[in-house]
C-alpha cells in the first residue's frame, strides 16, 4: 500500500486504520515535521521523508491511497492501481467522484463536510 497525502486530521486517522489492519504500508505526508512523521509511523506503516518517485511508486505497490490531486491520480491510473481518495478540497472530490465512476477506485468524501469524511472501506 502506498499513501501520499497532505497533513490533515483525515490523515492520521487514515494511517492508524491502515496499522490496526497491518497492512504493510510506505506513506509520504506532505508538510509533517519530523516530529509527526515520528508519531504516525508504526509497526506496518513508514513514512517517507521525500516526495517518491510515482512511476516507481505505480510499479510496485498494490494499491494508493491520495487525496485526489491530478497529478498523483493520472500517475497511478495509469499504472492501474486501485485508489481510495480522501479529498480536502472541492476539485480533489470531482477528481475523486471521476475515478470512482470510472471504476477505478472510491472516495471517502471531502473532509469537513457534513456527514462525510471518516467513512470509507471497511468502515473508516
Amino acid at each position: 500500500m502506498f499513501a501520499y497525502l497532505k497533513t490533515a486530521p483525515s490523515t492520521g486517522r487514515v494511517l492508524e486504520a491502515l496499522s490496526r489492519r497491518e497492512s504493510p504500508t510506505l506513506a509520504y505526508v506532505e508538510g509533517a515535521s519530523a516530529k509527526l512523521r515520528r508519531g504516525l509511523e508504526s509497526k506496518t506503516v513508514r513514512l517517507s521523508d521525500a516526495p517518491r518517485d510515482l512511476r516507481q511508486i505505480g510499479r510496485e505497490c498494490d494499491a494508493a491511497i491520495l487525496n485526489g490531486g491530478h497529478g498523483a491520480t493520472v500517475e497511478l491510473l495509469l499504472a492501474g492501481r486501485p485508489l481510495l481518495q480522501v479529498p480536502l478540497a472541492l476539485e480533489q472530490e470531482l477528481t475523486a467522484q471521476a475515478v470512482k465512476r470510472l471504476g477505478a477506485g472510491d472516495h471517502a468524501g471531502r473532509v469537513g463536510q457534513a456527514g462525510e469524511g471518516g467513512a470509507g472501506p471497511g468502515g473508516w
